[in-house]
């Protein structure tokens, strides 16, 4: 990329296109029997049984504020998901350059498998989007360089 400011722009559509794939008809289909068996571990009577019950299982955050619509269920994980391009343009700059990091996006805005798995109420997209950004913040303090006020790198 030549400039600074088209790779932004560049990324931006990028981005801008994965989230629409991950929000396109994101409730097209009916609940997989992995997300209804999440949503039925919810119901919870006190704090106690949500510790014991609900803290080794998965389950789906904010169905009682949102409701229990396919939309409302799966919202949350189609939001979340929706950073990972991003995330992973930034860790792949960090460490090879523009132009891969650009190759990185696309395929991550534009594969069937993140694309898919960041559609349904399942931690995969969210590990997804979370995981890139543990890389990218862990490449920020490993290949950090500093400089001292005369701009020479201090090792």
């Amino acid at each position: 990329i030549k400039s600074y400011k088209t790779e932004k722009v560049v990324l931006m559509i990028i981005v801008l296109a994965g989230v629409f794939f991950r929000f396109y008809h994101y409730t097209g289909f009916s609940l997989s029997n992995d997300e209804l068996s999440a949503v039925n571990r919810l119901h919870f009577s006190n704090i106690s049984e949500l510790i014991n019950k609900g803290a080794g299982p998965m389950v789906t955050p904010g169905t009682k504020a949102f409701g229990l619509s396919p939309a409302s269920i799966r919202f949350p994980f189609v939001l979340i998901s929706s950073f990972a391009p991003f995330f992973g343009f930034l860790f792949v700059r960090k460490i090879f350059g523009s132009a891969p990091a650009l190759f990185t996006a696309v395929a991550l805005a534009f594969s069937g498998f993140p694309v898919l798995y960041g559609q349904i109420a399942r931690p995969y997209g969210i590990g997804l989007s979370f995981t890139l950004l543990t890389a990218w913040l862990w490449s920020e303090v490993v290949f950090s360089v500093e400089k001292n006020k005369t701009g020479k790198v201090i090792t």
